[in-house]
């Protein structure tokens, strides 16, 4: 074992759910580490990171309490999880959706599966709406679990989409962009990110229409993760890979609502029902999450849209501070507010960049 990325392997991905076959696991992983360090005692600075990893990001709070006080490291969700930990635990007050035990347990297992063994500090921030981002993983994984995507295409479009995210961005590193499919699908999502009609022609010889509409409706997906990682904290990244940005071209487009009657959205419907289901719920839970009045929070939604050449006629009345949060949001800078505000702009921008893709 020569680096920290074979050392890792150590550590499982999904953990068991049993209290005491986590005590046997994390025993066996003592015990591994050990026999490393009697045999390369220069892995001690090597091993001492993935215990303080463990201490920080683990998903259950046994890790807590074995490596916190070895490496010195405060875990981000330590409160959460020491109340899953404890029957008879006061629930947090900064929770302000209501999930259950299990299944808020389930959520910090998942997020720490899905992104590769780690919980992001936006996540950490982001879980105070335990329902909206267990929906929102939901959906990941649903189109994770779809076979019309290839693993390189798949892990491709997660890289690209949340480029400007250093610590989002990496955890996707594991596929080949020389193929010219690549080329000509990245100038498609070239336009989608900045609320244009993408030029299809010249990718229809790589993808069919189911293919094309998964590949941008996760795209979409990645930037909405994208701009609420950046505004919540995460590290951003100055330079843009593969190819620089086309300036916004807004398209003037009218209507009252989204809608699942409308035709762009008809096809995924048509295409993928379940997944249209759970974006139909996800945009449910965005009018009624618990920040704001339910009419601050259309009025947010709706501004954020016009913003992106989507006009509505609704009454604004937005005050001027919440105008310039959401211009500093968009414009991706770190800002110290509400993650249930950074939660509204980026899906209003993702609904609407859903819509011109597949106009």
């Amino acid at each position: 074992m020569q680096d920290l990325s074979i050392l890792s392997d150590l550590l499982p991905y999904t953990w068991p759910e049993q209290q005491q076959q986590r005590i046997i696991l994390i025993n066996n992983l003592k015990e591994q580490f050990h026999s490393i360090l009697q045999a390369n005692p220069c892995f001690y600075e090597k091993i001492r990171r993935i215990k303080q990893n463990l201490a920080l990001q683990g998903p259950y709070y046994e890790l807590i309490q074995e490596f916190e006080e070895e490496t010195y490291t405060h875990h981000k969700l330590k409160h959460i999880l020491q109340y899953l930990h404890f029957e008879g635990e006061q629930r947090p007050t900064n929770l302000k959706q209501f999930l259950n035990p299990q299944k808020l347990q389930k959520l910090i297992c998942d997020i720490y599966r899905i992104f590769n063994r780690t919980i992001l500090d936006y996540q950490a921030k982001s879980i105070v709406y335990p329902q909206y981002l267990k929906l929102s993983l939901s959906i990941y994984k649903k189109i994770s679990n779809q076979n019309f995507l290839d693993q390189n295409t798949f892990n491709f479009i997660c890289h690209y989409g949340s480029r400007r995210c250093y610590t989002l961005r990496n955890l996707w590193q594991d596929f080949d962009v020389n193929q010219p499919k690549y080329i000509w699908l990245t100038q498609c999502l070239k336009r989608i990110s900045n609320c244009n009609q993408p030029r299809i022609n010249s990718v229809q010889q790589y993808f069919n229409k189911q293919q094309l509409n998964l590949c941008f409706i996760l795209y979409c997906i990645m930037q909405c993760e994208e701009l609420i990682a950046i505004a919540l904290g995460e590290q951003s990244s100055n330079s843009l890979i593969y190819y620089e940005d086309d300036q916004m071209i807004p398209q003037e487009i009218s209507s009252e609502d989204f809608s699942w009657h409308y035709n762009c959205f008809t096809q995924i419907r048509d295409y993928f029902p379940r997944l249209a289901q759970k974006l139909n719920k996800r945009m449910k839970q965005l009018k009624n999450l618990p920040i704001y009045t339910e009419q601050t929070r259309i009025q947010i939604f709706n501004y954020t849209q016009s913003l992106h050449g989507y006009q509505t006629n609704f009454e604004n009345t937005l005050s001027e501070d919440i105008k310039q949060n959401i211009s500093q949001i968009l414009q991706y800078q770190q800002l110290d507010c509400d993650p249930g505000l950074v939660i509204l702009v980026a899906n209003a921008k993702m609904y609407t960049q859903l819509m011109y893709s597949l106009m």
